[in-house]
């Protein structure tokens, strides 16, 4: 059984996952607060379906790019658990787990920072080319690019473009989780994935 966890954005979601199934999953579009709004979505969780965190042998999360404050969240809440109950915890960026969505394409990533920028990158397959912090317009440079893909949290940014939305779940990362499992057990780390530093205000 695969809790899944996903906080590196707005959204804040959990998913029970077994045997390629999804058993159970729950979502807020909160923006901020996911820790408070995880565990509140875990006590339905195991009210609504009867599992518990006792059925569960692997934890994966998302480590970003992403919410700075959400993905140090994610990470310890699912570290927590790892340290509580000797789980395995697979950890996973948020490219890792796009690229699982559209496995045989060349796609090219695009995560808004917040800042008018985006966390970019291009695959082939889940082989990275490129990545770096890039503008629309670095965006659109990419696409020139015969027959990639868009994936975007920001669909608006690109109209005349064809793309697919990036809005990752919980049900996402758990599903990932499971194929990395058997295709490349190698790609999980527990460390926070941030491509710039984080902003602070005084």
């Amino acid at each position: 059984m695969i809790l899944g966890i996903e906080t590196s954005s707005r959204l804040c979601s959990l998913c029970f996952w077994r045997e390629d199934t999804c058993v159970f999953y729950a979502e807020e579009d909160i923006g901020v607060g996911h820790a408070s709004a995880f565990f509140a979505l875990l006590e339905r969780a195991q009210k609504t379906s009867g599992l518990c965190l006792k059925d569960v042998t692997h934890i994966a999360v998302t480590r970003g790019p992403g919410s700075f404050t959400g993905i140090r969240v994610g990470l310890a809440i699912a570290k927590g658990f790892e340290l509580a109950g000797n789980l395995d915890l697979l950890g996973l960026t948020c490219f890792d787990v796009g690229t699982t969505l559209s496995p045989s394409h060349l796609t090219c990533f695009a995560i808004d920072t917040k800042r008018n920028d985006f966390y970019g990158a291009l695959y082939q397959g889940s082989h990275c080319l490129e990545m770096g912090i890039w503008t629309r317009e670095d965006v659109f440079e990419r696409l020139k690019t015969p027959d990639v893909l868009l994936m975007t949290d920001r669909v608006e940014m690109f109209p005349e473009v064809s793309l697919k939305n990036l809005r990752l779940t919980a049900q996402d990362v758990a599903r990932s989780a499971a194929h990395f499992l058997k295709s490349d057990p190698k790609i999980f780390s527990k460390d926070p994935f941030y491509m710039r530093p984080a902003k602070v205000y005084e």
